[in-house]
């Protein structure tokens, strides 16, 4: 198990799950976010009770990411492919940049996705004709 103590600090928790939404809210300004509950970047092993934003299944994966209109600028980070029980991503309304990475591929339980209203650009990746659900 991730070290809680608080002087050891919040890469105690990078592993997973975490690896992502801490790239997510470095690569995105999160600290210029607009959503409703600022997450606690301090406290990262406890992402799961980031809610409504993020919603875990029973063994602590993350299985939602609901971040549609939060003041997201940037690119979306390339270790995306470490969350294999994501079901429902959504980006949508934010100012994302950049390409959708190949990683998305990655994600085979993945039957939601919504990143409309962005200054994404290129093409759709190759890699999401691996999603089947």
């Amino acid at each position: 198990n991730p070290s809680t103590d608080p002087s050891s600090g919040p890469t105690s928790c990078l592993f997973g799950d975490a690896v992502f939404l801490d790239e997510l809210y470095k690569s995105t300004g999160g600290e210029q976010w607009t959503i409703e509950n600022m997450w606690n970047m301090t406290e990262l092993c406890s992402f799961c009770s980031w809610t409504p934003e993020v919603q875990c299944d029973n063994s602590e994966r993350i299985i939602r990411i609901s971040l549609n209109n939060g003041g997201l600028k940037g690119s979306i980070p390339t270790t995306i492919g470490l969350l294999s029980k994501l079901t429902k991503l959504k980006l949508n309304t934010n100012t994302l940049t950049g390409s959708l990475p190949a990683e998305i591929g990655k994600l085979e339980q993945l039957t939601y996705i919504k990143i409309d209203e962005n200054k994404l650009t290129g093409s759709l990746p190759v890699e999401i004709g691996n999603l089947t659900k």
